[in-house]
């Protein structure tokens, strides 16, 4: 099953979970965090938008795990998301332009 990095920790120390994969690792006590790959992160907008060719620093104010949310929301021209690259190359798009920080 697929859950937000917050709701697996929550899981876990319940034990429901034996083992849960987190994008950041966690701080809970008495588990150990594994890396097991990185990716870089891209700001993923809209083609024609003003941001498809500046670098900048992201201001996130909206956290989500649906990538394809991501993806759509940008192809609406309703957000700018930050993606990690791994992913998002299962979505490739013509209409959407990535700049890797």
């Amino acid at each position: 099953m697929e859950y937000p990095d917050c709701h697996v920790d929550d899981e876990m120390e319940c034990g429901n979970f034996d083992v849960g994969f987190h994008v950041e690792g966690t701080d809970l006590e008495g588990f150990q965090s594994i890396p097991m790959f990185s990716s870089s992160i891209s700001l993923l907008v809209y083609e024609g938008h003003p941001l498809t060719e500046k670098d900048i620093r992201p201001n996130i104010i909206f956290n989500t795990s649906g990538f394809s949310l991501c993806h759509k929301l940008c192809r609406q021209k309703k957000a700018l998301s930050i993606v990690v690259d791994r992913i998002s190359q299962d979505m490739e798009s013509m209409h959407l332009k990535k700049n890797t920080f």
